[in-house]
Order: structure tokens, then C-alpha cells, then sequence
């Protein structure tokens, strides 16, 4: 009896052993998934701190706003009226 008792245990054991060594090498797969993941540039653009890279992207920041405030101060863009309503034309 104690004998069929330490060949449970052992087997036991074993089958723990090998159901964590199927976890690890799942869990090992699943990690190396590839997944493509899409970020404006704006996300990545200061990643790696670069003097020019950094100056040159400020510069592209500060034209677009520049071009919006044209665009807003020629009326391309409605702001809306005192109220915060937007024309809807």
C-alpha cells in the first residue's frame, strides 16, 4: 500500500513537472508573437534623443501650427461663434 501510495506521488510529480514545462514553453511562444503595432510619428519621433531629429521635428510641429492659425485667421477654419457653436453649412 504505502509503495502504490510513493509511485502516485512520484507520478504526480511528474506530471506537475511536465504540465509546467508546457506553460513555460507556451508562454515562451506566446511572447514571441509578432504583432505589427501602428504609432503616429509623433509617438516615436523623440525615442532617441537627437539634436537635429528633435530640432527638425519642432520645426515641422510649429509650421503646421502656423499654417492652422493662417487658415483660422483667413476663415478656412470655423471656430465656431460666441457660443461655441460650429456652423454647419
Amino acid at each position: 500500500m504505502e509503495g502504490k501510495q510513493r509511485n502516485i506521488d512520484q507520478e504526480l510529480e511528474e506530471t506537475e513537472a511536465q504540465i509546467r514545462d508546457f506553460q513555460k514553453e507556451k508562454m515562451a511562444k506566446l511572447n514571441q508573437l509578432h504583432v505589427a503595432v501602428v504609432l503616429k510619428v509623433k509617438q516615436i519621433q523623440n525615442l532617441v534623443a537627437e539634436g537635429n531629429a528633435i530640432q527638425r521635428w519642432w520645426n515641422i510641429r510649429q509650421e503646421l501650427l502656423l499654417k492652422r492659425e493662417q487658415d483660422i485667421i483667413e476663415g478656412r477654419v470655423d471656430l465656431g461663434d460666441a457660443d461655441g457653436e460650429i456652423d454647419r453649412q
